[in-house]
């Protein structure tokens, strides 16, 4: 029988039941999302209702301190639920035969010691799935927002278009070179008379104009000062590394993305130690009488 995850993975329904209830991920997001949740209703009843900005912070403030009891008395459940289902060695073996009770102590510590194992297995297989999902998307990882241009690792996004940034450049147009075309434009159409023309004064809109292979598009910053500039130059200059970083890595993106799966593969086969400790536990549990196997549920799902 394969000893990897596939193999040993059909584990009792009821600790299939404990594992995920001692994820206390989820109850985390429960209480966040339920105090989050009702402090909006409690937002939009204070002003429905008239009340003052006290009297809803004195309020927020009491619905924040139950929310966190209550994320706490369930934690503290958990915690005990997993105390009270976790074998030790030192404890639960009184009602063990004296003849039985050191294999049964040594029974629950490789249980343990393999539960362990199994747990730094699944995790790193979780890391190993979100490193290579985020590798594999189209787009990779956020950059930023600006200018109504979204900008990824590997895509942008432009109100008038979006693909993949490879092979895209910006370029930053602000009132520093319009200035200097129209001041050419001046000089050519009133001559010597143009130094003495009323010019226009403050600054205007900075655009940054964004060329790709399959789409154009412009991000534009209409503030009218110079920080619209800086704004537009940190845009194209965000954009210009981003294609160019995504360029210069693509086929070692590729080799990584390929590398995971190999991994991911190798752990989910069973890694030799982790079936040497298997064949173990199987074989100090198969000594014990009936009524003590019984409590390694775990050891019959094996299928030794």
């Amino acid at each position: 029988m394969n000893p990897g995850v596939e193999s040993h993975g059909k584990r009792h329904p009821r600790n299939r039941l404990l594992d995920w209830a001692y994820c206390h991920k989820f109850t985390s997001w429960f209480v966040l999302i339920t105090t989050i949740l009702n402090l909006l209703a409690l937002a939009a009843n204070s002003f429905q209702a008239g009340s003052s900005v006290s009297t809803l912070l004195i309020d927020s403030l009491t619905l924040i301190v139950i929310m966190a009891g209550i994320g706490y008395v369930i934690d503290r459940a958990i915690f005990a639920l997993k105390s009270r289902n976790t074998r030790s060695s030192k404890v639960h073996s009184d009602h063990v035969p004296d003849e039985y009770r050191q294999q049964y102590q040594a029974a629950c510590s490789l249980q343990a010691k393999y539960n362990k194992a199994l747990k730094s297995q699944s995790s790193e297989l979780k890391r190993l799935a979100r490193e290579r999902r985020t590798l594999s998307s189209t787009k990779g990882k956020f950059i930023t927002v600006s200018g109504g241009v979204t900008l990824h690792e590997r895509w942008i996004k432009t109100p008038q278009g979006q693909g993949p940034i490879f092979g895209v450049r910006a370029e930053v147009e602000d009132h520093t070179g319009v200035s200097q075309r129209l001041t050419a434009t001046r000089m050519l159409t009133l001559g010597i008379f143009a130094l003495a023309a009323p010019k226009s004064s403050g600054y205007g809109s900075a655009y940054v104009k964004i060329e790709g292979p399959k789409f154009s598009g412009v991000a534009s910053f209409p503030n009218g000062t110079m920080r619209a500039s800086q704004k537009a130059l940190a845009l194209a200059a965000r954009i210009n590394n981003a294609a160019r970083w995504a360029e210069e890595h693509e086929d070692n993106r590729m080799k990584t993305i390929a590398s995971i799966a190999r991994t991911m593969s190798a752990i989910q086969q069973g890694s030799p130690e982790l079936f040497e400790m298997r064949k173990e536990l199987i074989s100090v549990v198969s000594s014990l009488p009936e009524e003590l196997k019984s409590e390694f549920p775990e050891v019959g799902d094996f299928g030794a």
